[in-house]
């Protein structure tokens, strides 16, 4: 598990099993939710970069522009919690 996902496993105090779902099925269910063919592509194309790791960076910027220290992904699920219980309305996503 990466560690984000033992991260929300830690907050949370429950298993959260991950399933690499192919994204052509999660994108059809997103159409079949009536998504726009825009906001499809969209978070198509989001979720494959994520998948390529190509979000896993981090820098300083946000403290330099904001003088604000960032939330962690553990505070986030924290403050979140509710969010993270809920059933999706689209089904497992990737």
């Amino acid at each position: 598990m990466c560690g984000a996902g033992a991260s929300r496993i830690a907050t949370l105090g429950r298993t959260i099993r991950y399933r690499d779902a192919p994204t052509s099925e999660w994108s059809e269910k997103l159409r079949a939710a009536g998504l726009s063919e825009h906001v499809v592509h969209h978070l198509t194309v989001m979720t494959e970069l994520h998948k390529q790791g190509r979000y896993d960076r981090m820098s300083e910027d946000y403290l330099k522009l904001t003088g604000e220290t960032p939330t962690s992904m553990a505070d986030f699920v924290k403050l979140h919690a509710a969010e993270f219980t809920r059933p999706s309305r689209f089904g497992a996503g990737p």
